[in-house]
């Protein structure tokens, strides 16, 4: 299992501080504009999840959401901070910078300090890894646990390497590198319930360079035997609130098809830009043909790398099938062995200046992005929703937010405005007014008293909605506003929030 390098660039004595280079540039753009985005929706369920007491906090999760609860424990610990965005928000932004660091060791191993210092920089400036660092959400968790159990992983196939030429015991350094493994593996885990798929994907990957094991292959097979144990053992806790979560309903926002495939690879190199997608597949499948190519002397490294790439993207697309869950998030931690591998070939393709055009060319692809992602790029604007009812708010204001549970988002901003006043709110059912509530709504238009409708929606409906038209049958809708996102994930509007008012 020896690996067998190409030449590597004289960077010994510069290798650390271009390291630090590169980490001060990650925490940089993952600090820039954190507290300028307002919380959109998700977000605001992490606020309200993470203020909660934990057992509350389990039992509401466990019942009403699709992830595990053990994310917003830990950001609980952050609110010690406080409730502003950049808290809440603080967790993820370290587990982004921590990622840098693993994939520069990880790039190291496989192929030298040339192409850890690559694939740190790739991933430090990855729009797509980026957007998660600053997301109060768990997708930043799950890409550093599953980072930091594959970097354990081929740490310990190095080790299994060295113990094999020295035909001795093991180093003592398996026992932490076993426990970061295991830790890892439960932070991807339990971060996210497409975590599974993850701790098969790392399982199917290993088994390349366990079968290259030559002398002690069965003591390696057995030592990686008890880490899964381990693993599941503490996962199987789960499992049953994992399966209660599964069985709800199908999202009807998620559209899985054939093209979704290289959408997803497309996101972890080129996430932000779309035009020059399709000219470009030739060089994604370039990345992994060459990949390949080049570490054909070391194959095991080249199957774990593809594997470890490409099995989630599979699986979720065949589970799909049944529930449509493949979106690029959801395998996030992905992202980073492609970087690794691209990096590898950046670095071992000769002649040298298409190393260089690859990376240059990824480079400005990527600045292109985020230039966009910190000009324009808006989520949801519930901060000026809030902002505007409570500037004309009036005693007797009522407020009906459509659908109900958007109004976690709209609460976080309205303690903001500095008002005293509780929103008074009409039920929603089913995307509609409730029996009670449409009864109300006739009390207060015929008291004399407002109503502000909110809708969130992909696509405005504005005095054409339902609900609009409903009320309006009851009393004057005597203003219209509409709060629009800029897009950037999807190259589209995001959300648009539309503000109704009747008297």
């Amino acid at each position: 299992m020896n690996s067998t390098r190409f030449r590597d660039l004289n960077l010994g004595r510069y290798s650390g501080g271009i390291l630090l280079v590169v980490i001060l540039l990650a925490v940089c753009l993952r600090l820039l504009g954190l507290s300028q985005q307002p919380l959109w929706y998700d977000e605001a369920v992490t606020f309200t999840r993470a203020s909660m007491d934990l057992s509350e906090a389990w039992r509401v999760t466990v019942e009403t959401d699709s992830h595990p609860p053990f994310y917003y424990a830990i950001v609980r610990g952050f609110l010690v901070f406080g409730d502003t965005e950049v808290a809440l928000r603080l967790f993820s932004v370290l587990s982004g910078i921590l990622i840098v660091v693993l994939a520069f060791d990880f790039g190291r191993i496989l192929s030298g300090t040339t192409a850890g210092l690559t694939a740190a920089l790739l991933v430090a400036v990855s729009p797509l890894l980026i957007y998660y660092s600053q997301e109060a959400r768990m997708y930043s968790l799950l890409a550093f646990g599953a980072t930091l159990a594959s970097w354990a992983a081929v740490r310990l196939v190095s080790g299994w390497s060295a113990w094999e030429q020295m035909n001795d015991r093991p180093p003592r350094r398996d026992i932490w590198l076993s426990f970061l493994y295991v830790t890892g593996a439960l932070g991807a885990l339990l971060a996210h319930n497409s975590g599974p798929v993850f701790l098969f994907a790392i399982n199917l990957a290993m088994l390349w360079p366990i079968l290259s094991c030559a002398k002690w292959r069965w003591q390696c097979a057995a030592h990686w035997s008890i880490l899964q144990i381990l693993t599941l053992a503490v996962w199987f806790l789960w499992l049953p609130h994992l399966l209660h979560q599964a069985s709800s309903g199908i999202p009807d926002w998620i559209q899985v098809g054939p093209s979704t495939l290289i959408q997803v690879l497309n996101d972890f190199w080129l996430f932000g830009v779309w035009k020059p997608r399709t000219l470009l597949l030739p060089v994604l499948v370039g990345i992994f043909v060459w990949g390949v190519f080049l570490l054909r002397k070391q194959p095991w490294w080249a199957a774990f790398l593809v594997t470890l790439i490409l099995t989630p993207i599979i699986v979720l697309y065949v589970l799909s099938t049944w529930k449509p869950i493949l979106v690029t998030r959801s395998v996030l931690y992905a992202a980073v062995p492609f970087l690794v591998l691209t990096a590898i070939v950046a670095v071992r393709i000769r002649p040298r200046i298409l190393g260089f055009g690859l990376i240059a060319g990824i480079l400005f692809l990527n600045v292109w992005s985020l230039h966009n992602y910190y000009s324009f790029y808006e989520k949801e604007r519930w901060d000026l929703v809030a902002n505007h009812i409570a500037d004309s708010w009036r005693d007797g204001d009522s407020v009906a937010v459509l659908p109900g549970y958007l109004s976690k988002a709209l609460d976080y901003y309205w303690k903001r405005t500095g008002r005293s006043d509780e929103l008074g709110r009409l039920s929603i059912v089913n995307g509609e007014l409730s029996t009670d509530a449409k009864e109300l709504a006739q009390e207060f238009v015929a008291d004399g008293r407002r109503l502000w409708l909110v809708q969130s929606r992909q696509q405005p409906h504005g005095r054409d909605s339902l609900a609009a038209k409903k009320i309006g049958d009851w009393g004057n809708l005597s203003n219209y506003w509409q709060f629009r996102g800029n897009g950037y994930e999807l190259n589209c509007n995001t959300t648009c929030i539309e503000l109704f008012l009747f008297d």
